[in-house]
């Protein structure tokens, strides 16, 4: 499987930085959403501090080219959160310390 060479990954509080804009995505890189990636590399070279977080790992054999000069660190959700619950609670944890989380909380509950 082909990889990004300029991905690195992020810490949860480095991907909502103020001032940052964030794509949530099904999967990247994906080689069916290059128009979602060329708008990034375009953010990018106008100086937008972006962040990418993924629902799935890519599975694609292949990425496209301007997957490869996009630098935004990405964030790869768990799949399953069973399977990461010291993240998942670290999460949890950091959420609360943001403005109307409580009641966005709240009303999902």
């Amino acid at each position: 499987m082909a990889m990004v060479a300029s991905s690195t990954h992020a810490t949860d509080e480095e991907a909502f930085m103020p001032g940052a804009v964030a794509f949530i995505l099904k999967g990247y890189p994906r080689i069916s959403e290059t128009f979602i990636a060329q708008e990034i590399n375009a953010l990018e070279k106008r100086g937008f501090a972006i962040r990418i977080i993924s629902l799935l790992v890519p599975t694609d054999g292949a990425v496209h080219p301007v997957h490869r000069v996009i630098t935004a660190p990405i964030i790869y959700l768990p799949e399953y959160l069973y399977q990461q619950p010291c993240r998942v609670w670290r999460a949890c944890l950091f959420g609360l310390r943001l403005r109307g989380f409580g009641s966005a909380l709240r009303q999902w509950l």
